[in-house]
């Protein structure tokens, strides 16, 4: 009898093992979560534009603050406990096939505002939305100026996580209207694939 549960929780820990993924390098999890197959990056396209939202896995974020070569397992836990309370989203904007902000700007005016919008207003626009109706604002977001040498407009979203507001099946992250006449865009993303994601083998 003992050995036929010793069994049972070798097979359970090897399932439990295969739900999260890791990955050997930068390159192969960033393709991971690439794939819409998975579930960690969702696109939509209204009115010519194109919006596409992607979750960033803890360990992408640690890998971008590591020092050199110093991948130390001391180094790499203390960046894991830095970065693990927050949601990372990056999320993007283009225009047939073009960054957003010169795809829809008409004049230098219109450039400005929208520019603006961008830099500076994304907090009164982007939010995350439970299941149980409660509201996760936005804590900060960062929006690189590539002049004209990016195919779209990003933005790298940081949520605080809250502990006891993560339950059901999906967290939904709402961009509303500003000023690119798309109307307010959802998008939903399951909660299991945040707690299950994948890692890297530093």
């Amino acid at each position: 009898m003992r050995g036929d549960i010793r069994v049972l929780l070798i097979i359970s820990l090897l399932f439990l093992s295969c739900d999260q993924r890791t990955f050997d390098s930068r390159d192969e999890l960033i393709s991971y979560i690439q794939d819409t197959d998975n579930e960690y990056t969702h696109a939509k396209s209204v009115k010519g534009v194109d919006v596409k939202v992607q979750y960033r896995p803890h360990d992408l974020i640690v890998s971008q603050y590591i020092k050199g070569n110093d991948n130390s397992k001391t180094s790499i836990d203390s960046l894991r406990r830095k970065f693990k309370d927050y949601l990372y989203f990056n999320i993007s904007f283009s225009s047939l096939s073009n960054d957003v902000l010169l795809a829809r700007s008409v004049d230098r005016s219109s450039y400005g505002q929208l520019s603006n919008r961008l830099s500076f207003e994304m907090k009164n626009y982007i939010l995350l939305r439970t299941t149980q109706g409660d509201t996760i604002n936005l804590f900060d977001y960062s929006f690189p100026k590539t002049y004209g040498k990016s195919k779209s407009s990003s933005l790298l979203c940081v949520f605080p996580i809250p502990h006891n507001q993560i339950r059901g099946e999906y967290l939904n992250l709402t961009v509303q209207e500003f000023g690119l006449k798309t109307g307010e865009l959802n998008f939903k993303i399951p909660i299991e694939k945040i707690k299950k994601q994948p890692e890297l083998q530093f």
